[in-house]
C-alpha cells in the first residue's frame, strides 16, 4: 500500500471514531498520522527498513504497528471491525460534501437517520434545517436549485478585482463543489463588472 492509501484509511478511521462519539484525541491521532504520512519527504519503505517510522511526528508505536499491518497484509483488522460496527448508511454519508462525522452523528441521534435516502427524505420534509448547525447543509441543498447559491457560503471573494475561490473539505467534496463554482463564474464576472443581476 502507498502512503496515500494508508493515509486515506487513517482519515476514515478518524471519521468513524468521531461517528461513534469516541474521545476526540483518539480520532485526531489518526488524522494527524494521515497528515504525517502525506508530509513525509522520504519513501515509506525506507523509514520502515531503518526502523525510524515511529520517530516521525504524528506516528507513534501504535500507529506504526497499524501501518506495518496494512503494508504486510493489505488490510487492517481494527479498521474492518470499526466499519462493521458502524451502520453502512452512515459510512456512505461520509462521502456527502459538507456533512462531516459530527453532523452525521447528530442526524443519527436526533432524527434516527441511517441512510442517504432517509437523509434526503428528512431534507425534503424540512426536518434537517430545524437542527442546530444545519443551515449550511440546507444551502448546499439549495445549490441543486440555483448555482449562484454557492456565493452565499462566503467561498468566493474579490481581491483587487480578482476572483478568489476557496473550496471546502476533502478533495472529493472540493471536486463536487467545483462543478457548482464553474457554473457560477459567469455570475461572478457580472458582479465584478457591476452588471445588474437578478440575484
Amino acid at each position: 500500500m502507498t502512503k496515500k492509501e494508508i493515509a486515506e484509511v487513517f482519515e476514515e478511521i478518524g471519521a468513524l471514531l468521531e461517528l461513534k462519539g469516541e474521545n476526540p484525541f483518539k480520532s485526531r491521532a489518526y488524522l494527524n498520522a494521515a497528515r504525517a504520512l502525506e508530509g513525509m519527504n522520504e519513501p515509506l519503505d525506507k523509514a520502515i527498513a531503518e526502523e525510524r517510522l515511529a520517530e516521525v511526528k504524528g506516528i507513534g508505536e501504535s500507529i506504526q504497528k497499524k501501518i506495518l499491518e496494512l503494508i504486510t497484509t493489505g488490510k487492517l483488522v481494527y479498521y474492518e471491525e470499526l466499519k462493521a460496527a458502524t451502520p453502512p448508511g452512515l459510512v456512505l454519508m461520509l462521502e456527502i460534501p459538507g456533512i462531516g462525522p459530527k453532523k452525521i452523528k447528530a442526524l443519527h441521534e436526533k432524527l434516527k437517520i441511517l441512510s442517504v435516502a432517509e437523509l434526503e427524505a428528512a431534507c425534503q420534509a424540512h426536518k434537517v434545517r430545524e437542527l442546530p448547525g444545519f443551515g449550511e447543509m440546507m444551502r448546499m441543498e439549495s445549490m441543486k436549485i440555483t448555482k449562484n447559491a454557492i456565493l452565499s457560503r462566503n467561498l468566493a471573494v474579490v481581491v483587487d478585482k480578482a476572483l478568489v475561490i476557496c473550496l471546502p473539505g476533502k478533495p472529493s467534496g472540493a471536486v463536487e463543489c467545483l462543478s457548482f463554482v464553474v457554473g457560477a463564474i459567469p455570475h461572478c464576472i457580472e458582479v465584478l463588472q457591476e452588471v445588474p443581476t437578478s440575484c
